[in-house]
């Protein structure tokens, strides 16, 4: 091929002036003939006439307006066409402002490289004869190329210029004229829309590739080969014309050199041209587009399978949801029924297999297949039947035999998000990095051609896991979950949810939205109001409360009655409704009915276990869920089975339901009690009545024993009111008439300080709860290092509480727990209340505001089989008198020990502006001797210091929190056995081990409380001893002196001394 630069300046006058093609000819400017030729061809065609069609046959025009433009240009084909001479041509073009017009006689395959301005808009046009045969122009961004008068092309390839930015169509349209283009390269200039003119019946070789094309149905009749690849072609694509893939041998025009064309001058084109035969150049080309297994078309005419590439389309995007994005969720159904059949290359229909991956890492490419359980196919409809919480990643993998090649399957690739705007390989990514990746010129066809390219999606790249997928959307099962138990009854463990979502029911999650509800699994059509579907599947499990819960929703229509269960110490808060359907009468009440009327008590359960608190339930809205009904437990552990009061084990207790009915405790192997405070029964303290029948009120207390321990159900329906107690006594109270024994009507724990006295002026404002622990559980729920409790740990034998220090004093419980009983001590009627708000308490103890605390120093007292508190409080405003609300008398019990402050009444709790001096008393238990006491000193500032005073040793011991002392007690001991000086204070000489007083009669009495006998002197004013005895430990003597006058009596032991002057009259 020859190569011309045409010059810029200086050209020949004879090219220079526009001369007719006669003169020229006669001028001898044009070289070579063809008469030759002549008699080589048979029936050559008959070219134009030279003398009057010197046309615009060719105008390209460059994007820039200026800058250089190659193109080549070719002659006919000598064997095809009857010419006496080589076709002429002339070159139009600007150059230094002047138009220039270069000629030539094409005999070759020739170059031109030419100059062009911005002032004629960078045009470039070629006149001349119309016998051109091919037209080469590639890379030079020219937006548009027109050629409609040179119909004698053959070969034109404009590949890699802008023809697509014309216009704002971005289209590119061949003339009419068109009809004998053999092969036609337009590859590579954003083309938007194409319209092939009259090429589509001559055209064999065409390739459009790397354009911006949506689709392509021009039905070209007689192409070969075909290279449709890197579009963006996304719907049915029409490449199967009348002929087309079905021509078994072809040749094309391909241009050549000055020695080519003379051998086709004297009858031989074999080096112009290029055979090709179907079985090894044919070529249907789709790969890399956006089409699909419906769209990609069967193997067309009689192309061999391996040459049909239709691998790597882009990711198949899945249909908007229901909630028109592309969140789904469970047990909605993504039709994919498009991508169920297709021939392909199988000859045959075939069925697509789908199967559900889930995204693991998007960074890293990592997915895991999901169990097929999980989803349910239909006719190519998948239906979600788990999630993966609230927003797991997934797509559907398809695979099908109508797209694989010997193996090598129909694949797909992601394409990112960056603006499309030169090719369909625009944003095509690298796999597993999701870069762009950087094969865009790399021949797609299948993976086979390609190795292992880096676009195709698979699992870690291995042939077999290599699958065209869906893109990725979003399955969101944290609004469509439900409750079915598949591992166990954890509630925290999200696989036992259908959507692997814990729903937020936690304190610090909460939302009010359906991401807060509780819907069981169930056949039966939720009611119509809770706006849930039903799952298809009932759940096999009931749902226990691992921690405090807070739910928004509940909702339970179960044919099996599956439970949502509050634990024993764990809290369940339904925020707004309950919907349940009616286990009993499932076709005859309506699921709007009154719960009262419907069987749903079995959806809700309250349980109680052995050494933990009761479950709590509690409902924020009542009036929204009226006549709510549930099961609640009680685990009853006193025994003996003893219907004697004074040798049976009797626990107390109230109804958590109203109106349950005595049968609801078995007859044959309970004993129960109603307290009756009127009650008197002579020479008895007696309070209590059998109950065998009738129904146990609320509020009211009772009393249980049974052979052995044993758990219990009440059924029906909860209290979620207001309360009100009915207290009374006697102001002179006798037989313990001052006593209300209450009970907690609710299924939540009451706090003591939310309490109202204010209806009950005559009573102390004071809580006293029972307990049937043992010394076990006190010993092992004891220590210096207790919490304010949310409610009465069992085994401790907590009795009085001061409504104004419940829960702000370290180890004394602010609450009265569910089920228990309590007792309020009045000298008259009134009332107590409590509102059904004050339960609801759905803030955490560790997103608690800071409380208040009061300082406060309890002491323990244990034995071997028994144990007591007292405590000391300091609180500003208080006194060392009764005051009310802040104080707690002691109430002893025969044969137990007792431990308590000793003022103005005996305290268990004391109260007082200063912790100063305190005296202790001391009842030691039935058959015990050896006491061990432990200090627990709390919200200490570092300033106060304490002493202990053994006032039988006479030893003081300074107080630290955890400190423990030893001693010994017996029957009959002096009640006050201790002193407690608060702030530092020493103990003063009558607080030690022994007490002196004199008498008129002169006699001085001794009593010493300390462990050791000790010896009494009696000194006069001279100093002399005027009288001696002895004093055992534990007793008293008294000595005798006969003047008046002044003396000093000192009494001493190994233990401790004490002097203390008199005046005898």
């Amino acid at each position: 091929m020859k190569k011309n630069s045409l010059p810029i300046r200086s050209l020949t006058a004879a090219l220079s002036v526009k001369r007719s093609l006669p003169a020229i000819l006669a001028a001898g400017l044009l070289m070579g003939s063809f008469a030759q030729r002549a008699q080589a061809q048979a029936t050559p065609a008959q070219s134009e006439e030279t003398t009057h069609n010197l046309l615009d046959r060719i105008v390209l025009i460059k994007a820039s307006a200026a800058g250089k433009v190659k193109f080549t240009l070719a002659p006919e084909d000598p064997t095809k066409v009857t010419r006496d001479h080589w076709p002429i041509v002339f070159i139009d073009y600007e150059n230094d402002g002047k138009n220039i017009r270069q000629m030539y006689n094409l005999t070759e395959d020739r170059e031109f490289e030419v100059n062009v301005a911005a002032t004629q808009g960078g045009v470039i046009k070629i006149t001349g004869e119309n016998g051109m045969w091919k037209l080469v122009s590639a890379s030079q961004t020219l937006k548009d190329a027109t050629f409609s008068a040179a119909y004698a092309l053959r070969y034109v390839d404009l590949h890699d210029n802008v023809l697509g930015t014309a216009n704002a169509q971005g289209r590119y349209a061949l003339g009419t004229d068109s009809y004998q283009i053999e092969t036609l390269n337009l590859a590579t200039n954003k083309l938007k829309d194409f319209d092939p003119g009259g090429s589509t019946g001559s055209t064999l070789e065409l390739n459009l590739s790397e354009n911006l094309l949506t689709s392509f149905s021009h039905g070209y009749s007689q192409v070969q080969i075909l290279d449709l690849s890197k579009n963006l072609l996304d719907n049915s694509v029409h490449i199967a014309g009348y002929n087309s893939f079905r021509t078994d041998n072809w040749s094309v025009y391909k241009g050549g050199n000055a020695a080519a064309f003379q051998k086709a001058l004297g009858g031989d084109n074999a080096d112009i041209k290029v055979d090709r035969t179907l079985a090894a150049d044919g070529i249907a080309n789709l790969s890399i587009n956006k089409l699909n297994i419906a769209t990609l078309p069967a193997l067309p005419g009689k192309l061999p399978k391996e040459h049909y590439y239709y691998t790597l389309q882009q990711r198949y995007e899945v249909p908007l949801s229901p909630q028109g994005n592309d969140v789904w969720h469970p047990l909605q159904t993504m039709n994919l029924s498009s991508q169920r059949k297709a021939i392909g290359v199988a000859g045959s229909e075939k069925t697509t297999r789908y199967e559900v991956w889930r995204e693991i890492d998007a960074a890293t490419d990592q997915y895991v297949r999901v169990p097929a359980t999980d989803y349910q196919i239909s006719e190519g409809q998948i239906t979600f039947r788990r999630g993966y919480g609230e927003n797991a990643r997934l797509f559907v993998a398809m695979t099908t035999d109508a797209f694989n090649t010997d193996g090598y399957p129909l694949e797909s690739f992601e394409r990112g998000t960056t603006p499309i705007t030169t090719d369909g390989f625009d944003a095509v990514l690298k796999q597993p990095e999701g870069t762009a990746s950087g094969d865009r010129r790399t021949y797609f066809a299948t993976v086979k051609a390609k190795g292992q390219n880096d676009v195709g999606d698979g699992e870690t790249r291995v042939l077999a896991e290599r699958f065209f997928r869906t893109n990725t959307f979003t399955l969101d099962a944290s609004e469509l979950n439900y409750w079915y138990g598949y591992i166990n009854n954890d509630w925290a463990n999200a696989e036992n949810w259908t959507g692997r979502f814990v729903p937020n029911t936690l304190v610090g999650n909460y939302a009010n939205n359906k991401k807060s509800d509780v819907v069981f699994a169930s056949v039966n059509s939720n009611p119509n109001d809770a706006d849930i579907a039903p799952y298809g599947e009932t759940a096999i499990r009931d749902l226990y409360a691992d921690q405090n819960r807070v739910v928004r929703n509940y909702v339970n229509a179960t044919e099996n009655g599956r439970a949502m269960v509050a634990t024993p110490g764990k809290q369940i808060l339904l925020k707004e409704k309950a919907y349940l359907w009616d286990l009993q009468y499932p076709f005859k009440v309506q699921a709007t009915a009154n719960l009262r009327d419907r069987g749903v008590a079995e959806y809700t359960v309250v349980q109680a276990e052995e050494g933990k608190p009761n479950g709590t339930f509690l409902i924020e809205k009542p009036a929204s869920n009226p006549n709510y009904k549930a099961n609640v437990e009680m685990f009853a552990k006193s025994f003996d089975g003893n219907r004697n009061k004074t040798y049976a084990t009797w626990q107390y207790f109230g109804s958590p339901v109203k109106s349950a009915n005595r049968d609801q405790l078995p007859l044959e192997s309970t004993w129960v009690r109603k307290y009756n405070r009127t009650l008197n029964v002579p020479n008895s303290d007696e309070k209590w009545e059998d109950v065998t029948t009738g129904t146990l009120t609320q509020g009211e207390a009772y009393e249980i024993t049974q052979p052995k321990p044993a758990n219990y159900r009440f059924i029906g329906e909860l209290n979620t009111g207001d309360f009100t107690f009915n207290v009374n006594g006697m102001a002179s109270a006798t037989n313990y008439q001052d006593m209300n024994i209450l009970a907690n009507p609710y299924t939540g724990a009451m706090n003591i300080e939310k309490l109202d006295f204010s209806g009950a002026t005559a009573a102390d404002k004071v809580v006293y709860l029972f307990n049937t622990g043992s010394r076990k559980d006190w010993i092992a729920n004891n220590g210096a290092n207790a919490t304010i409790n949310t409610g009465v740990t069992e085994g401790q034998y907590t009795k009085a509480i001061p409504a104004n220090l419940a829960g702000y004093v370290n180890g004394m419980p602010k609450d009265i727990p569910s089920l228990s009983s309590f007792m309020v001590k009045s000298t008259g009627a009134g009332t107590l209340k409590y509102r059904y708000a004050d339960l609801v308490n759905v803030v955490a103890t560790e997103n608690r505001a800071p409380e208040r605390r009061f300082h406060s120093l309890a002491v323990d007292v244990e034995s071997a089989k028994s144990a007591d508190r007292l405590w000391l409080v300091q609180a500003e405003g208080t006194t060392d008198r009764y005051d009310n609300g802040w104080d707690g008398e002691k109430i002893f019990a025969p044969g137990e020990t007792a431990l308590y402050a000793l003022q103005d009444r005996s305290y268990q709790v004391t109260t007082t502006e200063t912790i100063g001096e305190t005296k202790l008393g001391f009842v030691p238990a039935e058959g015990e001797q050896n006491y061990k006491l432990t200090f627990h000193i709390d919200g200490a500032d570092g300033a106060q210091e304490y002493t202990l005073l053994d006032k039988r040793t006479g030893l003081t011991r300074a107080i630290h929190d955890g400190d423990t002392y030893e001693f010994t007690a017996a029957q009959g001991d002096a009640a006050h056995r201790f002193t407690i000086l608060g702030n530092g204070a020493k103990a003063t000489a009558d607080q030690r081990g022994f007490q002196i007083s004199a008498d008129l009669r002169r006699n001085f009495t001794v009593k010493n409380f300390t462990d050791e006998p000790a010896e009494a002197l009696v000194f006069d004013a001279a100093g002399k001893i005027q009288a001696r005895f002895k004093v055992e430990a534990g007793s008293e003597n008294t000595g005798t002196v006969v003047m008046p006058g002044a003396y000093v009596v000192r009494v001493s032991n190994k233990v401790t001394t004490l002097t203390q002057r008199f005046v005898m009259p």
